[in-house]
């Protein structure tokens, strides 16, 4: 939790404590988004893996459990390069909302589908950064 995060939909009154909590889905995947581009850009995370085990860190969860069940659902390699401008960026997302939250999340895409449209005229602007692996 960071509380110098002024998300887009952020609820003012926390419940959970621990995680950020958001008003809609949307804002919750566009928040997802963009804290996955900010692991890409200014912390040079460029892989599924590396991504994942700043996400979700072994201390705290199962990450190559989490890692081999995004990729497995993504089609995506655990090391696998990834750019802030890559379109599949969607499935990595997708992928691990599942893994976050479970197979019903499945009725939820059309909120990840409005949150990618929002992300996407943002991210083509940006110059593609140098890969890291």
């Amino acid at each position: 939790k960071n509380a110098l995060n002024n998300w887009q939909g952020k609820v003012l009154i926390n419940t959970d404590g621990v995680f950020e909590q958001f008003d809609s889905m949307t804002n919750g995947y566009r928040a997802a988004l963009k804290t996955i581009e900010t692991y890409i850009i200014r912390h040079h995370l460029t892989t599924p893996r590396l991504i994942i085990n700043r996400w979700a860190p072994p201390e705290e969860n199962d990450t190559e459990g989490y890692i081999r069940s995004v990729c497995m659902l993504s089609g995506l390699g655990g090391n696998e390069v990834l750019a802030n401008t890559d379109s599949r960026l969607y499935n990595l997302v997708w992928a691990m909302s599942i893994v976050e939250c479970g197979e019903q999340i499945y009725d939820y895409k059309e909120y990840l589908d409005r949150a990618w449209v929002d992300f996407i005229p943002r991210v083509t602007t940006i110059v593609p950064r140098q890969h890291y692996v």
